[in-house]
């Protein structure tokens, strides 16, 4: 990666992070700087000398340069983990702020409400799959049932609740699809149970051209499913899950249905 883009990279990122175009160039300028002043730093940043010292100001108060008050004024960026301690820092305390007014905001009433019992949604990006699976494990009172692909579909906040859940008395178990990853879920997880599936085609692509591959099947306390799914042959592919919720849904009675089947065909009482 060439040093542009590099520092294009970097500017970029600092305004999603709520710098402004002159404060994050003239704060990337600093740091490849061991200090310098507004004329060099405007040489190496491409912000007029004159916006520099604006920037320079914001990015001092906001606790990321230092100035040293001689003549010429001097500037230097503080050291790369306080200032991105001092970033996060900001940013945290920015989500916590949003949070507690997305809480606070009044429900509007709507004309009709939903059918619980034919609910079905769809959500994408691996993170916030992840999160909705977490809050499912987390509210669960009764029984877990998973059918897994791969290790990566079960991050360790995901495996920490699955054990919390299990801990307080629901039932958990989960279905992989290699003796590998069954012993690498006992490695992680207590108070759960795991079984290998033999259920192949339910995870795999069935045909030729089709590399979409089930990833996660979860059904929760009878009434909630989560299936996630993704492109096996593209790493930046996005991951989708469908959501069923209501014991009556149609998706809900099949996948519970398949995964007791399943158990019971490898667990037989």
């Amino acid at each position: 990666m060439s040093d542009s883009s590099v520092t294009g990279d970097a500017v970029e990122t600092l305004q999603e992070l709520g710098l402004k175009e002159y404060e994050a160039k003239c704060f990337v300028a600093l740091s490849r700087l061991s200090q310098g002043t507004a004329k060099r730093i405007s040489d190496i940043s491409d912000v007029p000398r004159t916006r520099v010292y604006d920037a320079t100001r914001v990015l001092q108060a906001r606790g990321l340069v230092e100035v040293q008050h001689s003549n010429p004024q001097q500037f230097r960026a503080v050291d790369v983990g306080i200032a991105i301690q001092t970033l996060k820092s900001e940013y945290e305390k920015q989500v916590a702020d949003l949070r507690e007014l997305l809480e606070n905001l009044e429900p509007v009433q709507t004309d009709a409400a939903g059918e619980s019992d034919q609910e079905v949604w769809t959500l994408s990006e691996k993170t916030a799959i992840t999160s909705r699976l977490e809050q499912l494990v987390d509210e669960s009172s009764d029984e877990i049932r998973m059918l897994v692909r791969g290790e990566h579909c079960l991050p360790s906040r995901v495996l920490e609740a699955l054990t919390a859940a299990g801990q307080r008395g629901v039932s958990v178990s989960i279905g992989t699809a290699s003796e590998e990853l069954e012993q690498a879920l006992l490695d992680r997880t207590s108070h759960v149970e795991t079984f290998v599936t033999n259920a192949d085609w339910l995870l795999e692509p069935q045909q030729d051209g089709d590399d979409v591959v089930i990833n996660c099947m979860a059904i929760v306390d009878g009434s909630t499913v989560l299936v996630s799914s993704a492109r096996e042959s593209s790493d930046t592919a996005p991951e989708y899950a469908t959501i069923g919720n209501g014991s009556n849904n149609g998706l809900v009675v099949v996948l519970s249905r398949v995964l007791s089947r399943e158990q019971n065909q490898l667990h037989p009482s």
